[in-house]
């Protein structure tokens, strides 16, 4: 019986130094080798960076001798302008697996911007980011290392922002983004080639907002709001805006609105592709104009193949006094020292023009009040037509007899 040797080398060597640790090791029996480097730089007051850096070489003989590279980065930067701390995971596979490159940030990332006292504040909070390079299916395993552009590529992340403006022009921002996307290269599915493509799988957006403007005790502009946005929403994405604004400027005006926004893309026929709709936040005063209920909607509709493309329809109401008007200036105005009044309009150019303006108001002077309605209306609304109508109340001082009312209606009406 003979025997033949096969002599072989196998090892591990390991070397340390400052702020460096290597170590590689080899079989010359089945060809693997492996390297690996751990390293830690440092700069006292600003910035520590550890990583380490590892190749490998599998065992020789079969369909796949897999090269692999695995490379890990993490930087903490500490300055009295910026704080950071950043984690990248790399790896790439050769053969003989489905992925080939994984990347992402691990931990979360986190960063901060100060610009000191009153400045700017930036903070980006829980980023994580997400790249794989994966084989189609139907790509041979053992095909070795292919090329960037035959691989389908998945993308995804989150992460949160703040933002703070500062003193000067206070304004507060936070944000939180969500999406993930994907690439798929020329391929052939069932015998058909298809073309490559950059498919958005979903997108959210979301930001909280405010601005005020003026001391900050007690503010002349307030605004408030959110935004959101979606991928997919329907047949297409969705953008949500909806906040207060509030503007307060001495004998001028204090007005508060509670508005909302919302955009459909990709939608058509009976939905709209915006809307927009406002309300007052309690009562509102425009230079002794006392207004109790401001309404506005309005929605824009697409009539696909239609002249012309776009379409609206909505209202408005908005009721009004003047009881703080001095007898002077409502003499001067022709009014009586309490008149109120009523506007309301409706608009629609769906299927065709239709437009409809009312406004009703309350004159009362001593014994005298009116009480009137005048209003234009065309197409397919309710009334056609100009008209003006009312009643006429005279209410007369109370005597022995009591208090006696005359109503006098009148109406005019042209079509």
């Amino acid at each position: 019986m003979k025997f033949k040797l096969r002599p072989y080398i196998s090892g591990r060597l390991q070397g340390i130094a400052d702020g460096l640790d290597s170590v590689f090791f080899f079989d010359t029996r089945t060809g693997e080798i492996a390297a690996a480097t751990k390293f830690t730089h440092h700069i006292p007051d600003w910035i520590t960076v550890k990583g380490s850096v590892g190749v490998s070489k599998g065992a020789d003989g079969g369909a796949c001798v897999p090269l692999g590279v695995q490379v890990e980065l993490a930087a903490d930067i500490r300055t009295p302008i910026l704080n950071a701390n950043a984690s990248i995971v790399g790896k790439f596979t050769s053969c003989g697996q489905t992925t080939v490159y994984d990347i992402k940030t691990y931990p979360p990332f986190s960063a901060a911007l100060n610009s000191g006292g009153d400045g700017m504040h930036l903070a980006i909070k829980d980023v994580v980011l997400h790249l794989e390079g994966t084989r189609p299916p139907g790509m041979d395993l053992n095909k070795s290392g292919p090329d960037f552009d035959k691989l389908s590529w998945r993308m995804s992340g989150r992460g949160n922002v703040k933002i703070e403006a500062g003193r000067l022009l206070p304004t507060h921002l936070d944000g939180h983004v969500d999406f993930d996307a994907e690439y798929l290269p020329t391929r052939v599915v069932d015998g058909v080639e298809l073309d490559a493509q950059l498919v958005v799988n979903s997108i959210v957006v979301e930001l909280h907002m405010s601005f005020t403007a003026g001391p900050r005790d007690n503010p002349n502009v307030y605004i408030i709001g959110n935004t959101t946005f979606k991928y997919p929403a329907g047949k297409g994405a969705q953008l949500d805006v909806n906040g207060t604004v509030q503007l307060a400027l001495k004998d001028v005006c204090d007005i508060k609105l509670a508005m909302r926004a919302t955009a459909l893309v990709g939608a058509s026929g009976t939905d709209p592709v915006f809307s927009f709709s406002a309300r007052n936040v309690g009562a509102m005063t425009l230079k002794g104009i006392e207004v109790t209920d401001f309404r506005v909607d309005a929605n824009v509709y697409i009539h696909t193949g239609a002249t012309p493309a776009y379409a609206v329809a909505g209202s408005l109401k908005a009721t009004a006094s003047v009881g703080t008007m001095s007898a002077a200036a409502a003499a001067a105005a022709g009014l009586g020292l309490s008149p109120t009044g009523t506007l309301q309009i409706s608009f629609n150019t769906r299927y065709s023009l239709q437009l409809s303006i009312l406004t009703s108001f309350v004159i009362k002077e001593g014994s005298f009040q009116i009480e009137a309605s005048v209003g234009v209306s065309i197409g397919t609304c309710p009334r056609e037509g100009n008209f003006i109508e009312g009643t006429i109340t005279i209410k007369l001082s109370e005597t022995q007899a009591g208090t006696s009312t005359r109503e006098f209606p009148f109406q005019l009406t042209r079509v």
